[in-house]
């Protein structure tokens, strides 16, 4: 619908944030969607602490954004904006995450005393290993363009049912029909583009698993370190061996761009090379990506491994045995 707004849950802590947070909520008002955040709530405490998680509940998009502080305590010592983000993950919510590249230039009144920062450390660390979408700024105005732009594709790769006025439908059961002949209609036309893909002719001349690729990245992965250019040069073959086990549970292909720039040592991979990548598999006959339902209700892109792409799994990673036929 034309008319649909998401709504974006702003998570992060509050007196450090304030300018980031504000710069957040102006840019995503001025292209229509719907900013939540503490500054809407009441005192937090463990009190609100059900008002929080319904608000979240509500949310189409969980943005959380880290600076050098880790915020206020609960009664177990775990901060609000953890708790938050532990809760956004149990409900499968859409994650991007934005972490502040290098808190040592951040002020003394931005960055937190020891103890806490040990726990901001394990704290950055569980969303680096997340699935979700992880990013790296320094400046406020940086950090609003890469939430709107992180916020576009996610619309596109991971779709939320979105809100719309009261008087644009007729019902709340009409609007829940059009959104279930949506999601039908996205699986009609994916089914037709897999059909029309085996009718299509094979390619010519495509680089066989033994052939080498260069793919590029960009290094920022570790805690405290500054992003540099890098890539690696590696057969197709090897390639496969490294990320193929993780395409076992049919992923997310958001999920998988983060893998892909894990197992292969870049950090982020370059899009272009991800998509080229993906599509050269695809080409070889070992993966298929299908346009499938998520767990927020809404549509994605998944990865699945073809017959052709197990078997060949099963022969490269196999563990074979080292014991001879007794003479």
């Amino acid at each position: 619908m034309d008319n649909k707004r998401y709504s974006v849950f702003i998570s992060s802590t509050f007196k450090d944030l304030e300018i980031e947070r504000s710069k957040i909520s102006r840019a995503l008002l001025e292209i229509d969607y719907i900013p939540f955040g503490m500054e809407v709530f009441p005192a937090i405490n463990e009190d609100r602490w059900d008002f929080i998680k319904n608000t979240v509940n509500e949310c189409d998009y969980y943005v959380l954004i880290v600076a050098g502080r880790y915020g206020s305590l609960d009664a177990s010592g775990i901060s609000f904006t953890e708790k938050e983000y532990d809760y956004a993950v149990s409900q499968g919510k859409t994650i991007l995450a934005f972490l502040h590249k290098d808190i040592e230039t951040l002020s003394e009144s931005k960055r937190d005393n020891k103890s806490n920062n040990q726990k901001l450390k394990k704290f950055r660390k569980k969303i680096e290993q997340s699935p979700g979408l992880v990013k790296y700024w320094e400046t406020s105005d940086e950090l609003a363009l890469d939430v709107i732009s992180s916020l576009s594709n996610a619309v596109k790769s991971a779709p939320a049912i979105g809100w719309v006025r009261a008087d644009k439908v007729a019902s709340e059961e009409l609007l829940s029909e059009i959104n279930e002949l949506r999601k039908k209609n996205a699986e009609l036309e994916s089914k037709i583009s897999m059909l029309e893909k085996k009718d299509s002719p094979a390619v010519e001349d495509i680089a066989d698993l033994e052939e080498e690729i260069t793919i590029s990245g960009k290094s920022s992965s570790g805690y405290n370190r500054s992003s540099y250019p890098t890539s690696i040069k590696m057969s197709w073959k090897d390639i496969f061996y490294k990320i193929a086990p993780f395409i076992l549970t049919t992923p997310h292909e958001g999920h998988m761009e983060s893998v892909v720039g894990k197992e292969l040592g870049l950090g982020i991979i370059d899009e272009q090379d991800f998509q080229t990548l993906k599509i050269q598999l695809m080409s070889l006959g070992l993966i298929s990506c299908e346009y499938l339902s998520t767990v927020q209700g809404g549509m994605g892109w998944f990865w699945k491994l073809t017959s052709r792409g197990e078997k060949f799994l099963f022969e490269v990673r196999t563990v074979k045995t080292k014991k001879k036929e007794k003479k």
